[in-house]
């Protein structure tokens, strides 16, 4: 769903930052984004975000089974 991302972005981007304007919010949000957030590793997809090819599509059976990994 859409509130997920935003919830990650909220809890670990916005989470006691400040902005001196919009510039200043992007440019720490490119080094957050390169920084941390494209190098952790997915949890379903158990790739890291800055190394997948988006254009890709992930096979049903990948997601399947990391999802039955986390029950």
């Amino acid at each position: 769903t859409f509130e997920r991302p935003v919830r990650y972005l909220k809890g670990n981007f916005c989470a006691g930052r400040e902005f001196a304007g919009l510039a200043d919010a992007a440019a720490q949000f490119a080094a957050w984004r390169d920084g941390v957030a494209n190098g952790r590793l997915h949890t379903v997809l158990r790739e890291r975000p800055g190394e997948r090819r988006w254009g890709e599509s992930v096979g049903a059976d990948r997601v399947q089974a990391a999802v039955e990994e986390l029950r």
